[in-house]
């Protein structure tokens, strides 16, 4: 069962979920990492910010590991934009999202 799950963090605890559950399509890696380019920060100037884990960071983004609410929440407020457009992909987008994304 195990073997066909990919690895995955929430909070603080190391944990195995479903493919099905971790998709890689969900947007938030994206959302993060253009949020992150356009807020003129490297992975590690974010963790200093937000004070998230480096590897948290870039596991996120590569849609490897789902985070916590606070987590995001701290992403949110470091990058300055609204936490429901991060992690969702709704509500108000920063400027310029749709001219970089499309």
């Amino acid at each position: 069962f195990w073997k066909k799950h990919a690895p995955v963090q929430i909070g603080f605890v190391s944990t195995r979920l479903p493919d099905s559950l971790v998709s890689k399509h969900t947007g938030l890696g994206d959302r993060l990492k253009w949020a992150r380019a356009h807020a003129e920060m490297t992975v590690r100037d974010l963790a200093d910010v937000a004070g998230v884990a480096f590897s948290a960071i870039s596991e996120i983004e590569k849609g490897g590991r789902i985070p916590r609410a606070d987590t995001l929440e701290r992403l949110a407020v470091a990058l300055k934009v609204p936490a429901c457009w991060l992690v969702f992909g709704d509500g108000v987008a920063p400027a310029g999202w749709k001219a970089d994304a499309s």
